[in-house]
């Protein structure tokens, strides 16, 4: 089982041949020829090949085509299944009906379905496969309840999430789990994968070490979400205190995962989880077929992203880990930018809005749309003072944790007050918020610009 999470649009390998480039990415080219080897070694029916969501949408090459650049290249790598991912929902919910058409393999959640028949949203939630001649091996897709926040609100209105009515029953959620589990060992499967967009993040209500000891008959769980990199996967108890192995890779192709399962009579043997790492395939010739079509959409994109629009003798750190724990100079520039031309008391952005730093040098517009992917317009609001606070505290909730929600502002500063050190080290509460000079006053009105995303509520 070949299994990728989070690609984030990143289709081109990186070319270690290039003193230049200096990416990790394995691209789809070279993973074509990683899973044409396996099956040359292996037979077609004893090689699956799974994506565990968040590959449509994060770079360039995916959003100008909204998505249906990747979903292509998928189809050329031959993808058996994938599920949803939060950032599929982006392009809207229209489009990823679209997606899911053009896609020679499933697009699944089991957990979604329409608030006004409880019918599902995706066509096919769950697939089986028929690996010997006594093993049937059954997997089934789920997506995060947080998708309803982590997308624009208008991209899942009409749609419930399997997590009760507020998104964050855990109880409910296992409840449909344990149904799709169920119902692929009823249909004789003797190994059940579950392919969810969840994660293992702390800031995650519903995530894949809190599901799996509510659920048993689980063998495996393919996971995405929080761009957990897991060299060997891990092991989670189940409700029955069996150990379920967990395998994710990381994050934007940096790896791909390999699950190796020895069958003997329909009992498995054994099981192994590895990553192979960029560095790992670096020297794997590109498939000629999947390179060729991947340089047509490049020639196609560069006449729009190649203008120059800016340049910088700085650094400007958009890194993951910096912009959802701290701010930095780009979340500065980016609000300052909107603090200038918005004419609003605050600015106050989300620091998973910003999606990757600008080096030293002239900036293109395929930078730019890189950093700030989503498409928002800047929107004014009216709000209270003590909305404002609570936004903080809340956005700041997780520190010193990662988190998208974590809090960029201008025009106005807070300090975060936390209790212990280091590893014990936790939120309190968020106090001193000053607009301007001026301490907050909860009652009072203020204009404040933020993105549309949050805008939305």
């Amino acid at each position: 089982i070949f299994h990728t999470n989070d690609i984030h649009g990143r289709a081109e390998g990186s070319d270690p041949t290039d003193p230049d480039d200096r990416g990790t990415i394995i691209g789809f080219a070279r993973y074509k020829t990683i899973i044409d080897e396996a099956i040359a070694a292996e037979a077609a029916d004893r090689v699956l090949v799974f994506d565990a969501g968040d590959a449509a949408h994060g770079t360039n090459f995916a959003t100008l085509s909204k998505g249906e650049s990747i979903i292509e290249l998928m189809n050329l790598v031959g993808v058996d299944a994938m599920t949803c991912g939060n950032h599929e929902f982006n392009y809207g919910m229209t489009q990823l009906k679209e997606l899911e058409t053009k896609a020679t393999f499933p697009i699944m959640a089991a957990n979604i379905t329409k608030t006004a028949d409880h019918s599902h949203f995706f066509a096919v939630n769950s697939k089986t496969f028929q690996v010997t001649a006594s093993m049937k091996i059954g997997i089934f897709g789920v997506d995060t309840p947080e998708t309803k926040v982590k997308s624009h609100p208008d991209n899942t209105v009409g749609l419930d999430f399997g997590a009760g009515p507020t998104d964050d029953d855990l109880d409910v959620f296992a409840e449909g789990a344990q149904a799709q589990i169920d119902a692929l060992v009823d249909d004789g499967c003797g190994f059940v994968i579950m392919m969810g967009h969840l994660g293992i993040d702390k800031e995650s209500d519903i995530r894949t070490d809190l599901l799996i000891p509510k659920l048993v008959d689980l063998d495996l769980v393919i996971d995405g979400h929080s761009h957990t990199k897991l060299d060997t996967g891990m092991t989670v108890k189940d409700k029955d205190g069996v150990d379920v192995l967990v395998v994710q890779t990381g994050s934007h192709f940096d790896n791909i995962g390999k699950v190796t399962l020895q069958f003997s009579g329909g009992i498995l043997d054994s099981k192994k989880a590895e990553l192979l790492t960029y560095e790992a395939v670096k020297g794997i010739a590109e498939d000629p077929a999947v390179k060729a079509k991947v340089d047509d959409f490049n020639t196609a994109n560069a006449v729009v992203l190649g203008e120059v629009i800016g340049k910088t003798a700085v650094v400007l750190d958009g890194e993951r880990g910096d912009v959802r724990t701290r701010e930095t100079n780009l979340g500065n520039l980016h609000l300052d930018a909107i603090f200038k031309r918005a004419g609003a008391d605050v600015v106050l952005s989300n620091g998973g809005n910003i999606r990757r730093s600008i080096p030293v040098g002239e900036i293109t517009m395929g930078v730019a749309l890189e950093v700030l992917p989503f498409e928002n317009m800047v929107t004014v609001i009216k709000v209270t003072g003590q909305d404002i606070i609570d936004a903080l505290t809340h956005g700041a909730g997780s520190y010193p944790g990662t988190a998208g929600g974590f809090p960029h502002v201008a025009g106005m500063s807070y300090v975060i007050v936390t209790e212990g050190v280091g590893e014990d080290e936790k939120f309190v509460r968020v106090e001193d918020v000053k607009v301007g000079d001026d301490p907050i006053d909860p009652e009072k009105v203020y204009t404040l610009a933020t993105n549309d995303f949050l805008a939305a509520g």
